[in-house]
């Protein structure tokens, strides 16, 4: 089982990486967009433009595109419990008929603003999970001990309960 402080530094590492990510948007990508690839043709200029910037920013940021047309999502790599996973947060640039960015759409596009600002509340969740992990790990104890003498019943009255009062998913 995790420390308390093993829990705190973990969420912080996803807290900075959030940020970083939230940044990258805000600071590079939106400027970029503007800048040097409204009115342009959307192709793998772009993206590679942006890899460049991320790399910049860390080794572990990257931006690749999704399997729908203008979708691309912002990554970063992390490794957990021996497992790479990777944080990101999808987003979607305007495309006119004619296959060329319009960056004043992209801005309004709503999906794409719910998502950012999604990724926005995950900060404040993680900084809330560190201030509130003695009552989370209690709530979790309490669960564990429910479950295990859930399990401890015979199968046949389970099944029971399952079919006749309770849903388990």
């Amino acid at each position: 089982m995790k420390t308390k402080k093993d829990f705190a530094k973990e969420m912080q590492k996803k807290i900075e990486m959030n940020k970083q990510i939230i940044a990258f948007y805000e600071n590079v990508f939106l400027p970029i967009l503007c800048l040097n690839f409204h009115g342009k043709l959307y192709n793998a200029r772009l993206i590679n433009r942006l890899n460049e910037e991320a790399k910049k920013i860390s080794p572990l940021m990257f931006v690749q595109r999704d399997y729908s047309l203008g979708y691309l999502s912002i990554c970063m790599r992390y490794t957990q419990y021996n497992y790479n996973h990777y944080m990101q947060l999808p987003t979607k640039i305007y495309i006119t008929s004619e296959g060329r960015i319009d960056y004043d759409k992209s801005i309004k596009i709503e999906i794409a603003n719910k998502w950012l600002e999604s990724f926005k509340n995950n900060v404040e969740e993680y900084k809330m999970a560190i201030l509130h992990y003695d009552e989370y790990m209690q709530l979790a104890e309490q669960l564990e001990t429910a479950l295990n003498a859930y399990n401890a019943m015979p199968q046949e009255f389970r099944n029971n309960m399952e079919t006749t009062c309770m849903h388990i998913f």
